[in-house]
């Protein structure tokens, strides 16, 4: 693994380390107060039931990506300026689970996990 894409994924990481005071909001939709679920309650990591950040090799590009996309009709909610990743919405008829693998299959893809929510203290 180049030291680019290592610190690329080390920092999606820390961005996505979660730590919480028990409380469920979901910042990004207020009109959705299930958009942010529990995976795990005893360590509060809170995820959303829909949404996947998908980094991609920068020398392949996004073009596979987003014809992945387009395929199983997912939408994407925001692309990553700073680093090779995107974010997005599953489709409606596939868990979180199906479209995680879906997209790990993808040419270029080097990681896909769930989006989680950082509380600061």
């Amino acid at each position: 693994m180049s030291y680019r894409l290592l610190s690329s994924v080390l920092f999606m990481l820390s961005v996505l380390s979660v730590q919480g005071a028990g409380i469920r909001i979901c910042n990004r939709c207020l009109n959705c107060p299930d958009e942010m679920t529990s995976l795990r309650e005893d360590t509060m990591r809170m995820y959303s039931p829909s949404t996947l950040i998908i980094l991609y090799d920068k020398g392949i590009g996004k073009k596979p990506l987003l014809k992945a996309m387009k395929r199983i009709k997912a939408d994407l909610r925001y692309e990553y300026k700073m680093m090779s990743g995107i974010a997005i919405r599953k489709p409606a008829d596939k868990t979180i689970e199906e479209t995680m693998a879906y997209f790990k299959k993808v040419k270029g893809v080097v990681s896909v996990m769930r989006d989680g929510v950082n509380y600061l203290h």
